[in-house]
């Protein structure tokens, strides 16, 4: 994995931390929240996370580890959220083209 991949992979780890740390709080169903079909980023922590892996200027390191682990035998919660992440990414991408005639 190169630099790049790396960075992507920790911003993977950090957003996964996140959304931990949600399901340990008080109060909160962590049955829900780890069994969520579709990850909504919940509060300011995840949603920085998101926001940065999503960005245009990371969509294509983004795009290289989805498909970098695609090859590789992951979890299902990990291919999931993989794949909400390249989405989200795509159409960030796609508006910043369009906004900047690209």
């Amino acid at each position: 994995m190169d630099d790049e991949l790396e960075r992507i992979h920790r911003l993977f780890g950090a957003l996964s931390e996140a959304k931990w740390r949600r399901a340990c709080k008080p109060g909160v169903s962590a049955v829900d929240v780890l069994t969520e079909d579709v990850f909504v980023p919940s509060g300011a922590d995840e949603l920085a996370i998101w926001l940065e892996l999503t960005s245009p200027e990371n969509y294509d390191s983004l795009r290289r580890y989805v498909e970098y682990w695609q090859r590789r035998e992951i979890n299902d919660y990990a291919e999931r959220l993989h794949q909400q992440l390249l989405f989200e990414a795509t159409n960030r991408w796609e508006q910043w083209n369009a906004l900047n005639g690209i």
